[in-house]
């Protein structure tokens, strides 16, 4: 049995999650069921006090967001009181899920001593920064200024960009000081060689929500109008949905009934993202938004639902260290269109299993989803194909032997003399 304590931005919980990092609640799971593992995962939380609770065999430690929420703003004290925690744990492993972590930096100082570490690269904000506009002009980007940027400066997409360059040097100097790091592709790999040559990289699967892979395989809708979905973890440029409308704007002079459903946390709040507002005038000036369904966040099922009701998914994404919203749209089987950019390329192959398009380029964007709309044998081939892909790829009993393999391999390698 191993003892692991997680630093992760996921909570374990009863109620289905509509956040990001969902694999990674997935993930424990299973491995708790597996029964090789006993698992301690911490998380920043709305709680005024630390707290703790079982949730299946889990123990969910809850951190206040106000004393942990940045971890370049954590004090002594309560570093001190976290490090405190994780020794009466005693571990036998400490996994950080994410350079972002609010604890990244304080496991990269040695603050829980010189037990075994694991960093899991979840995102990498300094790669991020380097697209984050998402090829937005001048003009547009001033577009993207409305009364929350006008309130709070730091909203707007030249600042939150500025932001990730700077959390992305803390990033790197996390990276460059654990001596095991674990890579969900070929091109998270490279960078991190790049920023620590000297690092073991251990590479590790991607295990779906149960939602997805018990899905039945997607079949052509029936007589309707034309759906696409998309989706967005928030309001960020880099994600390319001003592409998707554009592309949509497109499809919509061959099939003028097509609708557009658009999932995720993109319209909330009580001050609207100055982005978000840009893209509602986007879909005015585009005569497209009397066709457009914001969905809002969803749940893993209501995902489910919304994939297999529509023709095709896109991805416009202008980078992405893996993509779960491609894993889990090949895994239900929906022909998706792809931007070529970041790990996706490696996810899928070109006109057997997606179609992709150049980053940013809507026309044939456009062109790859009307593709698939008006031949059924290639959409359905795609179909097949990307299931059969994704049912391998994302087996859960071989991402499970892989992880705990990855920990065992930590292990070995700080007992050797």
């Amino acid at each position: 049995m191993r003892k692991l304590v997680w630093f992760s931005n996921c909570i374990f919980q009863e109620s289905s999650i509509k956040a990001t990092g969902t694999w990674v609640v997935a993930m424990g799971r299973k491995l708790q069921e597996s029964g090789e593992c006993r698992i301690s995962n911490f998380a920043v939380s709305d709680v005024e006090s630390i707290s703790s609770y079982d949730q299946g065999g889990i123990e969910q430690w809850l951190l206040p967001r106000s004393r942990f929420g940045r971890p370049e703003s954590i004090s002594r004290k309560d570093a001190a009181i976290l490090a405190d925690l994780v020794e009466r744990l005693d571990p036998d492993l400490v996994h950080v899920w994410g350079t972002e972590n609010f604890c990244a930096a304080m496991a990269a100082d040695r603050n829980f001593g010189e037990r075994p570490m694991l960093l899991d690269i979840q995102g990498l904000l300094h790669a991020y920064a380097d697209v984050y506009f998402g090829d937005l002009t001048v003009g547009e980007l001033v577009g993207c200024v409305g009364p929350k940027e006008v309130v709070i400066p730091k909203r707007h997409l030249y600042f939150r960009r500025r932001d990730f360059r700077q959390r992305g040097e803390l990033e790197k100097k996390v990276i460059r000081a654990f001596p095991d790091i674990s890579v969900q592709s070929e091109w998270v790999r490279f960078r991190i060689e790049g920023l620590n040559a000297s690092c073991r990289i251990h590479p590790t699967g991607i295990l779906l929500r149960p939602e997805f892979r018990m899905a039945a395989p997607w079949m052509p809708p029936g007589n309707g109008p034309v759906r696409i979905f998309t989706s967005s973890s928030g309001a960020h440029a880099y994600k390319g949905l001003h592409v998707v409308l554009r592309a949509f704007a497109e499809v919509r002079r061959s099939l003028p009934s097509a609708v557009l459903a658009i999932a995720g946390n993109i319209r909330g709040g009580r001050m609207q993202e100055g982005y978000s507002r840009w893209l509602d005038r986007e879909a005015v000036r585009l005569g497209i938004a009397g066709a457009i369904e914001w969905m809002g966040a969803l749940s893993g099922p209501e995902i489910v639902e919304a994939m297999r009701a529509s023709h095709v998914v896109v991805v416009p994404s202008f980078v992405e260290t893996y993509c779960l919203a491609l894993a889990e749209a090949m895994m239900v089987g929906v022909p998706t269109v792809v931007s070529y950019a970041g790990a996706m390329p490696e996810l899928a192959r070109d006109g057997e299993s997606a179609l992709y398009f150049p980053p940013g380029d809507a026309v044939t964007c456009a062109g790859e989803i009307l593709r698939l709309v008006h031949d059924s044998g290639l959409s359905e081939a795609i179909s097949a194909k990307s299931r059969e892909t994704a049912l391998i790829r994302n087996d859960p009993d071989a991402v499970v032997r892989r992880q705990t393999e990855i920990y065992d391999r930590v292990l070995a390698g700080m007992r050797r003399p």
